[in-house]
């Protein structure tokens, strides 16, 4: 009699510990959202998503899974869909042999918070976040203009992301540019700042500080590249959240670089721009009154730094193309070549810059942009972009670090960024509203 009492008295109390450990665990979990939410949320402004994400990086990584949990999961097979075993494996062991080593150990953390979140393997999560640019070309702008330039002396930097439109999920039907986000960011060490990306991704493709750094690249194919070091969009996001300096922020672009892309580093403080062009093993770093800026057919314009996917110095330009001038023959007849594309863009900015040089101000850049994407200025441009579909910007936007204005616009699955209505936003008006949820 004492045993099956004991037996049911055993049975009993492990049925009963299951019952606790179920509401811990199911306790812990719910402290754990809330934890890791707090403060964080996503806001819609017509076709433009801002996630707003606060805390260490793990906890910005979780608020950014968990929020954007549905777009993630889109992105993602819109990616892979893309690739084969033998692709995914190969990025994979790339990351975990190479990539990881030369990684900051903080954004490894943002990475596993974003898997956590969104509960997407880890594999998966690295897979895409590094193995994005080896299949996908980029056709990007990016322009600073400050001092005598604009119109009341503050620093404007320009940007426009230019992608295929064409990468969609195969479940849903959602395109890629239709889960494009605008994040204020809010580290608990670091800067606060605001920044564009696509969901699923922690890199930055371009943004700005309230140290006054601003930031954006422009992929520009190289030969001389090593896809095994810390990519790119990593530094960049990396200047975003510790640089208040140029120095500092070429320091960050400097170190185990892959090579093939130019950046545009803007510094509202001084104000001043620099341009530097990256191969793996070569570099130029200049601003607009440096000699190589004027080598022809390029041309420079004071207190202006322009780029599109081309390397103007002569170094550089050897691991790109052949010959230098992107106007040969050789350029314009060459169907899987950019470069004479890429210089028309960059002309065609450069004239309309030169236009309204001294006058420039947050809006007139803004229109500028849109007009030479649209094909206003040039009829080389306009049947690419009507006809060929040349010129797929994801987003556009023009910032005034000093200031926090920025005006952007985001593309949606029927048009291309020149073509959609732009917002204005304040990184500071943001921030206001931000705090004052706490």
């Amino acid at each position: 009699m004492r045993k099956k009492i004991l037996h049911i008295s055993i049975i009993f109390l492990l049925i009963f510990s299951s019952f606790i450990n179920f509401f811990c665990i199911y306790d812990d979990v719910e402290a754990k959202l809330d934890y890791n939410s707090y403060n964080s949320r996503i806001e819609k402004f017509g076709n433009i998503t801002i996630l707003y994400q606060n805390g260490s990086f793990y906890n910005m990584g979780y608020q950014h899974g968990y929020l954007l949990k549905q777009q993630i999961e889109e992105n993602y097979r819109a990616f892979l869909s893309l690739i084969n075993d033998e692709q995914y494996n190969f990025i994979l062991s790339r990351y975990n042999d190479f990539i990881c080593n030369y990684i900051p150990e903080i954004y490894i953390w943002e990475l596993k918070g974003l898997s956590d979140g969104a509960n997407i393997s880890f594999d998966d999560v690295v897979v895409v976040n590094f193995g994005w640019y080896t299949i996908i070309d980029l056709a990007c702008a990016d322009i600073s203009v400050w001092d005598r330039a604009s119109k009341d002396g503050q620093l404007y930097h320009i940007r426009s992301w230019d992608i295929s439109y064409n990468i969609f999920d195969p479940v849903t039907g959602s395109y890629l540019v239709e889960n494009q986000i605008l994040i204020v960011r809010k580290p608990s060490d670091g800067y606060v700042s605001l920044q564009v990306s696509l969901a699923g991704f922690i890199e930055a493709i371009g943004g700005f500080n309230e140290a006054g750094i601003a930031v954006s690249y422009d992929m520009s194919k190289s030969i001389d590249m090593d896809v095994r070091l810390n990519p790119w969009y990593i530094r960049q996001k990396e200047v975003l959240d510790f640089a208040s300096t140029i120095n500092q922020s070429i320091e960050i672009l400097s170190i185990n670089r892959t090579g093939g892309y130019n950046f545009i580093i803007s510094d509202s403080k001084a104000p001043e721009a620099y341009v530097s062009e990256f191969t793996s093993k070569l570099s130029y770093i200049g601003t607009w009154d440096d000699p190589v800026e004027s080598n022809y057919p390029f041309w420079s314009i004071e207190d202006v730094i322009r780029r599109k996917n081309l390397f103007i110095d002569k170094n550089t330009a050897l691991t790109q193309r052949f010959p230098y001038n992107p106007r040969s023959i050789i350029h314009i007849l060459n169907v899987n070549s950019y470069h004479f594309l890429n210089w028309k863009t960059y002309k065609s900015l450069s004239v309309k810059i030169e236009d309204l040089w001294g006058n420039l101000d947050l809006f007139n850049l803004m229109d500028i942009l849109r007009d030479v994407y649209c094909g206003k200025t040039d009829f080389v441009l306009f049947l690419f972009v009507n006809f060929f579909d040349g010129l797929g910007s994801y987003h556009q936007w023009v910032a005034c670090p000093s200031s926090g204005d920025m005006i952007i616009s985001f593309g949606d699955r029927y048009n291309k960024a020149q073509f959609c209505k732009p917002y204005v936003f304040n990184l500071y008006d943001l921030l206001d509203s931000f705090i004052s949820i706490n």
